[in-house]
């Protein structure tokens, strides 16, 4: 189940980006600091056109925010399962390479680029295979939320979260009277479904160091290895 609809979501994607034209390349970069389960500090390694009304520089630091999924909070008031997801972030982020993709807007309200975000977890098979907001959502660290226009791959996220609902996953067990995900009933049994992988074949759009990779082969073959 788990895998029909991320496929079905990353098809509508690439749909939506051939049809509104979102070409922008992926930013390609290092992870210099992690600051919670949702945000982190970007290092961009290569030079890359995210679009005028986005200027991003090679060799500048950025904070980037994920698009689509809300961990809960560990600074000011900490929220249940708030260091868990920051832990979780950082065991997958620190120093590693990362491939991003921008929606429709270029930074937040707090000036931190909006992104989707694609791990590198294996440096001995260079790529990108996690989709991070997706696997945040199917792990159970964090909620999918809405933030339009910005929701090119909600479906994905949500269904992801959904997922971890019904197995128990995450905070669902650990933080009692959460309210069920949007759109995902109550009291169904779990659906059983395999954390996101790599691919057999490695990754058709290459390391994370090729510049040529658009966002359309992006969704499609970098995206694949967290979401197929």
């Amino acid at each position: 189940m788990r895998r029909r609809l991320l496929v079905l979501s990353l098809l509508l994607a690439v749909l939506l980006i051939a049809a509104f034209g979102t070409g922008q390349r992926c930013v390609l970069g290092t992870t210099t600091h992690v600051v919670d389960g949702d945000t982190f500090d970007l290092r961009v390694d290569l030079p890359v056109n995210w679009g005028d009304d986005c200027p991003v520089t090679a060799g500048q630091t950025y904070r980037v925010r994920l698009i689509g999924v809300d961990t809960p909070e560990v600074y000011g008031q900490q929220e249940c399962y708030g260091q868990e997801a920051s832990d979780y972030a950082k065991s997958l982020l620190d120093g590693k390479a990362v491939c991003l993709m921008r929606d429709t807007s270029c930074t937040d309200r707090y000036d931190r680029l909006l992104a989707y975000v694609w791990v590198d977890t294996d440096p001995s098979n260079p790529g990108c295979e996690l989709f991070l907001n997706g696997d945040l959502a199917w792990q159970g660290y964090g909620n999918a939320i809405s933030y339009p226009p910005d929701t090119l791959l909600l479906p994905s996220i949500r269904a992801s979260e959904c997922e971890a609902y019904k197995a128990g996953r995450g905070m669902w067990s650990a933080c009692p009277g959460l309210p069920a995900p949007e759109g995902c009933a109550a009291g169904l049994a779990p659906t059983p479904g395999p954390a996101p992988t790599t691919p057999s074949g490695g990754d058709p759009c290459g390391p994370c160091a090729a510049t040529d990779c658009n966002c359309s082969d992006f969704a499609t073959h970098c995206s694949g290895a967290g979401l197929s």
